[in-house]
């Protein structure tokens, strides 16, 4: 609502605008225009600018806060803004909260038009809540155009800014997929655009070339061929060692390893490299939410206010709203198409997710290399960890009940363990012998595996770990359903062997158990589908039976449909998939097992020892008992086996939950 202008004491103007691409001039023309008809005129100190700063950013605004707080001093009394959106609030209530402190410090808000936000009616205030409401809609209505986009993009392949990652350049290509130019990360962000006519031309690091609209701009393996060496050597070290990412980080600050945008590397900078699936040649879009008032939802099919977190901000010196920052649901994380040939090869890259995935429920990596045992160990009496101490020149373990005994003598509370201590050398030989004895069993396994021969699991008949009775049960399945079929085996043979060589006779067997099952999958599905029926059909007319003597062959029916229905539903599994997975899953641990015997056996890293052990074993609990040490090793799959050790290198004491009895 327009009323008379207030124009007296010192006034300032305010200029906002939210992108850099556009300009402030429209906005000053317009101010000035409006001063020269009022015969005005404002002090240079007091036009204040905000440029490429969002509406809803007004506390990182550095300009807004000094006027607010030159109102606040009594040094400004009139402010004159293009626009209600040009003044910058997220929303309706701020806006009535910036009004409510001008209104206290006795300075007027005018628009150009000759409105005053400031005077106190009820038309000026509906007038500022619309406006407000409005800009709270505008910025959703943005948000949500701005994830839609960023996720069409990314499906096509195109860069959606942001700081590129680390052994990897921004390529413009033209409509036919030719390269143009690219842009080469320097040090500390600064760029270097390199044309494909050999002109270069250097860019700040808050700055980035322009292309042209019919062009688009790709993520490309970087032409600095040792970047990508070092990628390459970021994910092997930390799937080959027993290394967390801060220890990774500190590794490549010793060999001096520059970073492209930060002074030292940091454990995030490898964290986000080995989860970033750009390194096998896919883009990701929406891994930590991409957006300030919207992110997608779990499901990545609708959208969701970000949660906001009170932080502290280094510019202004207080605490401020920011986007709380969180690792999003894969689904709701997006990728491209193949855009490249992998940096990383499958294999490591699976592995470097398995262990990532399960860095939160691990021990951390120990910070001594020689004591990689750590987090393996555990005392059998007291069920605590044991500690890696370098005593004298042979590294070795400690009760970690022992260690804190300082702590429980401070607290009035007796020590439950005795200086339990176990020698590294110890443990190591006597996972070498374990390694020995289970590898020939594998062996065997793998062996019944490519031949069908079980007789061969004979010696092992009492000790099967749980992957080779899955294997083992899912081959008798397949031979048991070849034999019932109604064609008979020997014509069964004939139609698949001559495809296939004869020393690969389990392998055959799968063949032929497919040939079968896809003859019999149509029929069996037919007779499950009419068995189903029969039975929704016996349950509906259970209550309409007109006596006990019906019901009672009516129940009968239902059992006996009910247990051909399950035969039936166990015939149309395929038991070949079921076999072909319990065969990879030997495969997989008689893989681990040779791993882990060979850093053991070879004069590997002790990181790499720890890894590779770590893949078979979950966990070593030593007893210390009669002057001798028992040694029970837990392995990730299969069976548990104890190994009792001379005390040589090992230091028995007293180990029970009992308290121990003090010193007379």
């Amino acid at each position: 609502m327009k009323s008379q202008l207030n124009l007296s004491g010192s006034g300032a103007w305010y200029c906002r605008v939210s992108d850099e691409k556009q300009e402030l001039e429209t906005q000053r023309t317009l101010i000035l225009s409006f001063l020269k008809k009022n015969q005005l005129a404002i002090s240079p100190l007091h036009r204040f600018e905000d440029l490429g700063l969002a509406r809803d950013m007004s506390d990182l605004r550095p300009d807004f806060q000094r006027m607010i707080r030159a109102v606040e001093d009594g040094l400004i009394k009139w402010i004159v803004i293009t626009a209600t959106d040009r003044f910058g609030t997220k929303d309706e209530w701020e806006l009535a909260a910036y009004i409510y402190r001008l209104r206290e410090a006795g300075c007027n808000l005018y628009l150009i038009d000759g409105t005053c936000l400031t005077d106190g009616s009820f038309a000026t205030f509906v007038q500022a809540g619309v406006a407000g409401a409005q800009s709270t809609k505008e910025q959703k209505d943005k948000a949500e155009r701005s994830l839609k986009g960023g996720r069409a993009g990314v499906a096509n392949g195109e860069w959606q800014g942001g700081a590129i990652p680390y052994g990897l350049d921004v390529a413009c290509l033209d409509s036919t997929g030719t390269e143009v130019w690219r842009v080469v990360v320097q040090t500390k962000g600064a760029k270097l655009k390199l044309s494909k006519s050999g002109e270069s031309k250097a860019y700040p690091a808050d700055r980035f070339p322009k292309k042209d609209d019919n062009e688009i701009l790709q993520l490309r393996p970087t032409i600095r061929v040792e970047r990508l060496e070092v990628v390459r050597r970021i994910f092997n070290f930390y799937t080959t060692q027993v290394i967390s990412c801060p220890a990774l980080a500190r590794h490549l600050n010793e060999l001096q390893v520059p970073h492209t945008y930060a002074d030292v590397w940091a454990h995030h900078h490898v964290r986000d490299m080995v989860r970033n699936t750009v390194y096998i040649g896919k883009q990701r879009y929406g891994y930590s939410g991409a957006g300030r008032h919207l992110e997608w939802d779990e499901d990545g099919t609708g959208f969701r206010p970000v949660e906001k977190v009170k932080r502290f901000d280094k510019k202004t010196g207080t605490k401020v709203w920011r986007r709380a920052s969180h690792r999003r649901p894969e689904k709701a994380i997006f990728h491209s198409k193949q855009l490249f040939e992998p940096i990383i090869d499958k294999e490591v890259w699976e592995a470097a997710q398995k262990k990532i995935r399960s860095e939160h429920v691990k021990h951390r990596a120990p910070r001594t290399e020689c004591l990689w045992l750590t987090g393996l160990l555990f005392c059998a009496g007291c069920g605590n960890r044991m500690r890696g101490v370098l005593g004298g020149h042979t590294p070795q373990y400690v009760c970690g009940t022992y260690a804190d005994k300082r702590r429980y003598t401070r607290m009035g509370q007796p020590c439950t363990c005795g200086r339990n201590t176990l020698h590294i050398g110890v443990v190591e030989s006597t996972i070498k012998q374990w390694l020995t004895d289970t590898g020939s069993q594998l062996a065997a396994f793998q062996t019944v595996q490519r031949t069908g021969d079980l007789s061969l699991l004979r010696p092992f008949a009492e000790r099967h770990v749980e992957a080779v009775n899955r294997a083992v049960a899912s081959h008798q399945k397949v031979v048991e359903r070849i034999s019932e079929n109604e064609l008979g085996l020997d014509q069964q043979f004939k139609l698949a062997m001559p495809r296939f060589n004869s020393d690969l006779a389990n392998e055959s067997l799968i063949e032929v158990y497919r040939e079968v099952f896809n003859l019999q999958e149509f029929s069996l599905r037919e007779k499950y589908d009419a068995m189903d029926f029969e039975i929704a059909k016996l349950t509906e007319s259970w209550l309409d039976l007109p006596t006990p003597r019906a019901k009672k062959h009516a129940k009968e029916r239902l059992e006996a449909l009910e247990a051909e229905f399950e035969t039936l539903r166990a015939r149309l599994q395929n038991a070949a998939d079921e076999y072909v997975k319990a065969a990879h899953d030997v495969n997989s641990m008689a893989s681990a097992f040779e791993s882990a015997s060979q850093a053991l056996n070879s004069n590997s890293p002790d990181r790499q020892k720890g890894e590779a052990v770590r893949q078979v074993v979950g966990r070593i609990n030593a007893t210390f008992k009669d002057g001798m040490v028992e040694l029970e090793i837990i392995p990730v799959d299969g069976e548990t086996r104890r190994y009792r050790q001379h005390p040589k290198g090992a230091a028995p004491g007293r180990c029970s939950n009992r308290p121990r009895s003090k010193r007379v």
